[in-house]
């Protein structure tokens, strides 16, 4: 059994598995880094994960309709 991992990306919580989360975490840092000169870096990330969670919530109410 995958080990799980409570995250909290653009104001909600998901529980994730960890190799999830570490392409996850990955993948922000990847994004993060190439605006590092960029004035706006932080609402850019933050609209970024907001857009995250909106598509684990549409994931996830699609499941439970099943």
């Amino acid at each position: 059994m995958n080990k799980t991992i409570s995250i909290n990306i653009g104001g909600f919580v998901f529980n994730i598995e960890e190799n999830a989360y570490q392409k996850l975490y990955h993948y922000l840092s990847t994004i993060k880094k190439n605006f590092t000169e960029v004035e706006e870096r932080e609402e850019i990330m933050g609209d970024i994960e907001a857009r995250i969670a909106e598509i684990f919530q549409t994931k996830l109410s699609a499941g439970k309709k099943l």
